[in-house]
């Protein structure tokens, strides 16, 4: 890429720095030396004079030569071996070999090791020139290539970053939207925001330890949430009613599956997608014997399995205006009595081995300590009876 490129480049190159572009002449001949000095002066260039390459390597080293003119044959070390130092040491140097040896074998060697360019003595000043010319031009481009190469790596990572931060505050702003919708739902049910926020958690741990990828987890904590969110669609009456439910209002209640996986179809979002199956199935039960369709074991989502423990959980070990909490010991002791029932055995054992994180869950974001008194009366009957 050259500098017009550059400017018509969406990636800004800027000042590429070429350095001093010094020539350096190495030659144990000093005629030879003393002709390429006039030719390079002549042409504008500032030429140093070396008569061996050790000599020439450690000026090199110095950073201040942007091209090296050397003879194959040099005494002590020889033109190929300061050709191989220079490639390694100083790559942003340009070569040129020259030699009195009409040898074709030795022009592609010094070549195929880094060489720019090969020209045979006696060198005529023209040839010379345009071969100074022509080295210094690619040198100018590698150098222009590269640094747009790191621009270009630069703008990837800023760009990336950026894409990180505005992906996460995507999200946020999508996972609010989720709780204040969730929220909503839980709200008419007297229930409380947290139970949401609880629920997910521990249904995200519990698939974590079910062996699901981090990119399951991840949406499983933001779908899970919306597992009621049809609970909008459920009429006053019914689910504010402080008594026991008919058959008939309890089968109403049992549509909030339906009308929450209405709401939540026909999106191509995987996260939608995933909350809409939670919707449909979190009160499915393992022996069949759920709703909204009866489904059986596997037959019913991982999702749906999960969220639906998890959701069970918090419900015994959460106040409700019907209820008081069960304390601990009980609700786990009616959680492994369903296992196999209306819970899958593989999910009881899966929440059973994180039950430490849970609890850890259940401190942080509760609504009051788990109760100590065990439920009973109407309160119990009255939960029991919605939690058919």
């Amino acid at each position: 890429m050259n500098s017009k490129d550059c400017e018509d480049s969406a990636v800004d190159c800027g000042k590429v720095d070429y350095g001093p572009e010094h020539i350096m002449v190495v030659d144990d001949e000093a005629g030879i030396r003393r002709f390429a000095a006039r030719t390079l002066e002549k042409l504008g260039y500032s030429a140093r004079l070396f008569a061996d390459a050790e000599a020439a390597l450690s000026e090199a080293l110095t950073g201040d030569f942007a091209l090296v003119l050397a003879d194959v044959h040099l005494p002590g070390h020889d033109g190929r071996w300061l050709l191989d130092q220079l490639v390694t040491a100083v790559p942003d140097v340009a070569v040129i070999m020259i030699t009195g040896d009409r040898d074709l074998e030795l022009a592609l060697e010094c070549l195929s090791r880094g060489a720019v360019e090969y020209l045979t003595k006696p060198v005529a000043p023209r040839d010379l020139a345009h071969a100074v010319g022509r080295a210094l031009e690619n040198r100018r481009l590698r150098l222009e290539n590269q640094a747009h190469r790191e621009r270009l790596e630069e703008l990837v990572q800023e760009r990336t970053r950026s894409l990180l931060e505005a992906t996460r505050a995507l999200e946020e702003s999508h996972k609010e939207a989720i709780y204040r919708l969730s929220a909503a739902a839980e709200y008419r049910d007297e229930e409380t925001g947290l139970h949401i926020v609880r629920m997910a958690r521990y249904a995200a741990i519990i698939a974590e330890e079910l062996g699901q990828d981090e990119e399951f987890v991840r949406r499983l904590l933001l779908a899970a949430p919306m597992h009621d969110v049809g609970k909008i669609g459920i009429p006053d009456a019914i689910l504010l009613k402080p008594d026991r439910l008919t058959p008939e209002e309890f089968e109403v209640m049992k549509s909030h599956t339906l009308i929450g996986g209405r709401i939540l179809a026909g999106s191509n979002s995987p996260l939608l997608k995933m909350a809409e199956t939670i919707a449909l199935t979190h009160h499915e039960k393992f022996d069949g014997s759920g709703y909204p369709r009866g489904l059986e074991g596997e037959a019913i989502p991982i999702e749906g399995r999960t969220t639906g423990l998890a959701d069970v959980f918090d419900a015994l070990t959460s106040r409700r205006v019907y209820k008081p909490a069960f304390p601990l010991e009980e609700a786990l002791r009616i959680i492994e009595s369903e296992r196999g029932r209306h819970l899958d055995p593989r999910v009881v054992q899966a929440f059973q081995n994180r039950l430490p994180e849970i609890l850890e869950v259940k401190k942080a974001h509760g609504d009051g300590e788990v109760a100590g008194s065990p439920l009973s009366g109407r309160a119990g009957i009255e939960y029991r009876h919605r939690l058919r």
